[in-house]
């Protein structure tokens, strides 16, 4: 298809301004980053994007629960 080079380079330049987004997060939120863009971009496309964004919540979700129960535990331990 004419378009694909030019949709590839869309997704692939969309995901590094995204990924770029999280240097503060050092390398592993950089590479973290890129690969759940990546991925996110196959579930926008595969099944659309309100899936996506239900499993970008889903994942941030359960990483902010998983961060304030280590600190509440840390909390009661200490």
């Amino acid at each position: 298809h004419p378009a694909s080079w030019a949709v590839g380079t869309s997704i692939l330049s969309a995901n590094a301004a995204f990924r770029d987004g999280h240097k503060y997060q050092g390398l592993f939120g950089v590479i973290n980053s890129g690969y759940i863009g990546m991925f996110l971009f196959w579930i926008t496309f595969q099944y659309g994007l309100v899936a996506a964004i239900f499993l970008h919540f889903l994942y941030d979700f359960l990483l902010f629960t998983s961060v304030f129960l280590a600190y509440v535990l840390r909390r009661k331990l200490t």
